[in-house]
């Protein structure tokens, strides 16, 4: 190749770079595998993090007390997964906060959210 062409491929290559970060700066944020950050302020979020740790709490005999959500992302694939990572109060030890990762999937067309994960405190 020529001097012309690597700098041609150059410019290119920095170009789409540009591009690349103005589109996350503009707020069409996707991780490189698909997953999109949430916000933990979202109110629609902070509801699939309550459903998951009353969802956990069901089938466990320490009671946990939601606390908050600190972050997370989504991924849409045959439904909307949510991986959410939370902060519950352990109602049955002394109110001592742990961190707690789960794992949701919304399936809205059947209205119907399912708890496939929840792991902590981590």
């Amino acid at each position: 190749m020529s001097l012309r062409c690597h700098n041609l491929l150059l410019v290119v290559l920095f170009l789409v770079s540009v591009f690349n970060n103005v589109s996350l700066a503009l707020g069409d944020k996707t991780l490189d595998d698909g997953w999109s950050p949430i916000s933990p302020s979202d109110p629609y979020m902070v509801t699939i993090a309550q459903f998951a740790v009353k969802e956990h709490d069901s089938g466990h005999p320490y009671h946990l007390v939601f606390d908050s959500l600190i972050g997370g992302k989504t991924k849409h694939d045959q439904w909307r997964i949510y991986i959410l990572t939370l902060l519950a109060k352990d109602a049955d030890r002394g109110d001592n906060v742990g961190k707690y990762i789960a794992r949701v999937e919304d399936r809205p067309y059947q209205n119907y959210l399912v708890l496939v994960d929840f792991r902590g405190p981590i």
